[in-house]
């Protein structure tokens, strides 16, 4: 029996972990519970699959993706993988854009471990885009893109495995892969006589969520409606800990682009590389790589306010690939996560960044794994309290 369900996971993904049990609906949404101490998290960052296949390296390095991908999953064993954008190069990619997709979480579907993804510039950018025009883009996007947002999340949430969704689209048609992930821990031996409502309605301590930035065929911003989506939603989750006397969720984003606040951490230019972090920008240390330029999203769209009005922990994203650091800022932490795929530009040293939350304490820390096992820069995003 254990072999076959070893093959249904890696022929279609339909494992369901001993860890994990399946989402239940209760009060703001489904919620995702493991029975574990802790619930680990692995962002893998910039991926970019398909580039070049008519050539022997772009082929190649899809496959050092993978074992990038294998060797921290096998090292970390987390209970979620974030993908957060440029899954794929879409402007190389034609008609088989749902197989280099597949290629990306088959070390997901094979060793049963769950994922959530959200969108990047590159994943529905135009083929052979050559020049950086949004209104080029735009205009020429439905003659010359490979595969839509729309036709990509559908195949992705067709795994078993996926945790992907699209809560919210914006209207603005900036983006579609929104929404949250409820996080909470397996309590022991339920009562019989205890509804499913009930048990699901339990506080939820860690709640994660997936903000689409744009790009490619569109703007590169986080939408003014998607603001105020997570807004509301943040809005009723907070309110829901109150009236039920909760301890106050952290909440975790997930996002391709930076943010412009992202920017002003550092004194050099928009889009320059290296240098020092700005220490009257920051309220804290920093920590972490900065060897790449800052290009954040083409507008403030007043995400950065909502995120600390909602008390937000911590922020991760992608898109520059020589950075992987973090800062704290007016209260969140603005991190980055490590340049995963060996597609995308620059040699930096593959890895992940891996968050790992701690139920009870409401701690939260950080680090980043490299390929060849290394781990760099452990540090407390949530310090847990003091005995």
């Amino acid at each position: 029996m254990r072999h076959y369900c070893d093959w249904l996971a890696r022929s279609t993904g339909l494992l369901v972990l001993s860890v994990l049990v399946p989402m239940a609906q209760g009060a703001g949404g489904s919620v995702l519970r493991s029975s574990g101490e802790s619930f680990v998290i692995v962002q893998f960052a910039d991926l970019h699959f398909g580039e070049a296949p008519e050539k022997l390296w772009g082929p190649e390095q899809d496959r050092n993706s993978t074992r990038v991908m294998e060797s921290i999953l096998d090292t970390e064993k987390p209970d979620l993988v974030v993908f957060s954008g440029d899954q794929l190069t879409g402007n190389n990619i034609r008609e088989n854009a749902t197989e280099y997709w597949r290629q990306i979480v088959q070390p997901c579907v094979d060793r049963g471990v769950r994922w959530a993804q959200t969108f990047g510039n590159h994943d529905d950018m135009p083929l052979d885009s050559v020049t950086p025009s949004h209104e080029w883009r735009v205009t020429q996007s439905r003659r010359l893109s490979s595969t839509s947002r729309s036709e990509l999340m559908e195949f992705d949430r067709s795994f078993a495995l996926s945790q992907s969704k699209s809560d919210f689209a914006s209207s603005e048609g900036t983006g579609l892969s929104n929404f949250h992930l409820q996080i909470g821990r397996q309590q022991s031996g339920p009562s019989e006589n205890t509804s499913a409502d009930e048990k699901s309605d339990a506080c939820v301590p860690l709640v994660v969520w997936f903000l689409d930035s744009g790009g490619g065929s569109m703007r590169e911003i986080v939408s003014e409606d998607e603001v105020v989506w997570l807004k509301e939603e943040g809005g009723r989750i907070r309110e829901r800990d109150r009236r039920k006397r909760c301890r106050e969720a952290v909440f975790l984003l997930f996002v391709h682009i930076p943010l412009p606040q992202y920017a002003d951490l550092h004194r050099e230019p928009r889009g320059s590389g290296g240098g020092e972090f700005a220490s009257d920008a920051s309220e804290g240390e920093c920590w972490g790589s900065k060897e790449d330029g800052i290009a954040p999203t083409e507008e403030d769209t007043r995400l950065f306010r909502a995120l600390k009005d909602l008390n937000f922990s911590a922020v991760s994203v992608g898109h520059n690939h020589g950075n992987d650091f973090c800062c704290p800022k007016d209260g969140v932490v603005l991190c980055y996560g490590r340049h995963t795929g060996y597609g995308g530009y620059g040699t930096w040293e593959r890895g992940a960044r891996v968050l790992r939350f701690f139920f009870g304490e409401e701690a939260l820390e950080t680090w980043v794994r490299f390929e060849d096992g290394r781990k760099k820069d452990e540090r407390w995003i949530l310090a847990p309290p003091r005995v």
